[in-house]
């Protein structure tokens, strides 16, 4: 019972940003910036 009831916490512990590499952080970063790219794109050759 006690295994189970750590497990079950670990997975419903949110994830901070300090755990988060930077590398990740940059990527989400990245990919955020191309999304908007393509709407501002897209928006500009529909206009």
């Amino acid at each position: 019972m006690r295994a189970r009831r750590r497990v079950g916490r670990g997975r419903r512990r949110p994830l901070g940003f300090r755990a988060m590499s930077p590398f990740w952080i940059w990527t989400q970063a990245l990919i955020v910036l191309c999304v908007l790219a393509g709407i501002v794109i897209a928006i500009v050759k529909l206009a």
